[in-house]
């Protein structure tokens, strides 16, 4: 008898079989992927806080941000709002996050000077929904995610990464509303964040930046 070849219905269904199983072995290897990133982002987020109470240890105060992206901090803080990229080299960290992205940094001014306990901070985070999160902070640094969106550019003119307007992009829009030259409408409260879209938060309470300076007898 002759061998009897596949009918182009049972090749479709073979197809269409193969093609589900590719498309979950895909789902499943980008799932790992991103859970590994997120679990990287985790480390780095606590190196950067570590050593940013590592620098109040050394100096008893918090470093102001990086302007000129050389990596150092620009003291006295150049931009009123002491907005910029995290300065990564004064840390002793990775000048960008596991995307290839700078860092953005915010710091509160009185904490750039002699740490006292009158001293309070500035900034607010809030979740997706407008919820409180955590308020009177003195200093944020912000991943700005997978898409980047955000984030200073790491060559050219210092400028920062195109945004959406609608959905949860307003979100990270609501993360750069730091600098007090750009031209942008929208740029009315730096001090408010959001943990939202894909954007990724880091900051310490004042009482932890309180204990670091009275271990390191600055207080």
């Amino acid at each position: 008898m002759g061998k009897r070849g596949f009918t182009l219905i049972e090749m479709a269904i073979l197809l269409a079989v193969v093609g589900t199983l590719m498309l979950g072995a895909i789902t499943a290897i980008r799932a790992q992927a991103n859970k590994s990133k997120i679990e990287k982002m985790q480390s780095a987020m606590q190196e950067i806080e570590q050593n940013l109470l590592g620098f109040v240890t050394i100096n008893g105060y918090l470093p102001c941000p990086d302007i000129n992206n050389d990596g150092n901090e620009d003291r006295p803080c150049p931009d009123p709002n002491q907005f910029g990229r995290l300065p990564w080299r004064s840390l002793g960290v990775d000048p960008v996050d596991v995307w290839g992205h700078l860092y953005s940094y915010r710091v509160t001014l009185a904490f750039t000077d002699t740490i006292t306990l009158t001293d309070v901070g500035d900034m607010t985070v809030n979740d997706g929904n407008g919820n409180l999160w955590a308020n009177n902070l003195p200093v944020m640094v912000v991943s700005h995610g997978a898409n980047g969106r955000g984030s200073f550019r790491l060559y050219g003119d210092g400028s920062r990464m195109g945004l959406g307007t609608l959905g949860p992009l307003e979100f990270e829009l609501d993360n750069i509303k730091n600098d007090v030259t750009d031209p942008n409408p929208d740029n009315d409260d730096p001090t408010v964040f959001y943990q939202a879209g894909d954007d990724l938060l880091l900051w310490i309470p004042s009482n932890v930046i309180f204990l670091q300076a009275v271990d390191s007898n600055w207080l």
